[in-house]
């Protein structure tokens, strides 16, 4: 008779890694993500940047959105414009805009600046009010940060280009 093969306890569990509240926050306002959609992908790589590592593109608002698309694998001539206005009109119909659009607008919240940013959702779309992935710009020592804009301005949209 041979002796019963020797009974091994499973392996524990890994511990739970402690789950950053920040980045808990921006992934329940951002919602579920599909990497192999472009846009969504833009904000997947935007996530990574500005809530889980942290990063801080100092530099303006465009240094931050670009540095978002370059992650996502889009770098310029992976974009195409989707609308192209000027800073006095005309402006984008608010049906254009897709989750993960660069949006060049006009900032009302700052004083009519101009601002980059990239689009997330609609917070209200008949008041034009969007959640935006974006930077504040002026070299601050910041990471990207979710807000809200109103896009009623918008005069410029970049999207990623889908691979064929």
């Amino acid at each position: 008779m041979q002796p019963a093969p020797p009974v091994y306890a499973p392996a524990p569990a890994p511990a739970p890694q402690p789950v950053d509240p920040e980045v808990s926050a921006a992934q329940a306002e951002i919602g579920p993500l599909d990497p192999n959609e472009p846009g969504q992908r833009v904000l997947l790589a935007g996530e990574q940047i500005a809530f889980v590592e942290k990063r801080v593109i100092k530099g303006g608002c465009w240094d931050f959105v670009n540095a978002v698309y370059t992650a996502a694998g889009f770098g310029q001539k992976q974009r195409r414009v989707v609308f192209q206005g000027k800073r006095q009109g005309p402006y984008a119909k608010a049906d254009l805009l897709k989750p993960g659009d660069w949006i060049m607008h006009v900032n009302l919240e700052a004083g009519g600046v101009e601002h980059s940013g990239i689009f997330v959702k609609w917070v209200d779309r008949a008041r034009r009010l969007a959640l935006a992935l974006d930077y504040a710009g002026m070299n601050r020592p910041t990471p990207g940060r979710l807000s809200h804009h109103q896009y009623s301005q918008v005069f410029t949209v970049l999207r990623p280009k889908a691979e064929k």
